[in-house]
């Protein structure tokens, strides 16, 4: 098929960009559930990376408690960082600011993790699990934002510059 060199090239996107586009075009509150959906698999799969580094192979949870346990993590990381209001803030690039907020919400819900494991007498959950799950959700959420923020620039999207993004 020959291209008809009237047609506007603006029209005429990949479909990773059609897609960025879509969701850019969300309003607001699709496009947090988007947000903290994701950062609830980036402290799951933190946590699960804890467990398996301590045990020294994949783990898998041997009792409902501590599934149920392991899904309260990510879940009160969520909760503090809405309470910090980290999903209010334009998330596409972070700034010094944000990320002290994501270090700080994310270490409460740690230790209130941590304090829910110790009351809940649940054996086998390791205290090197607790660690790695606060280091890697930490890096994994900014992680992400950076390169939500490369695949949006990528799209032709237009982003404010931040001290972060290079």
């Amino acid at each position: 098929m020959v291209r008809d060199e009237t047609f506007p090239r603006a029209l005429a996107l990949s479909p990773l960009q059609r897609f960025f586009r879509k969701l850019i075009g969300l309003p607001r509150h699709p496009k947090r559930a988007i947000l903290a959906l994701s950062d609830g698999l980036i402290q799951l799969a933190a946590l699960w990376i804890g467990f398996s580094a301590r045990y020294g192979e994949l783990f898998v949870p041997t009792s409902l408690q501590l599934v149920v346990l392991m899904f309260t993590a990510p879940w009160l990381g969520i909760v503090s960082l809405f309470g910090f209001g980290f999903y209010r803030n334009v998330t596409r690039f972070m700034t010094g600011q944000s990320i002290n907020v994501v270090m700080i919400a994310i270490c409460i819900a740690t230790l209130v993790w941590s304090f829910a494991v110790l009351m809940s007498g649940v054996q086998g959950v390791p205290r090197l699990a607790m660690l790695v799950y606060l280091f890697l959700s930490i890096v994994g959420i900014w992680a992400s934002r950076q390169i939500a923020g490369w695949l949006l620039r990528l799209s032709g999207a237009e982003l404010p510059k931040s001290e972060f993004s290079r």
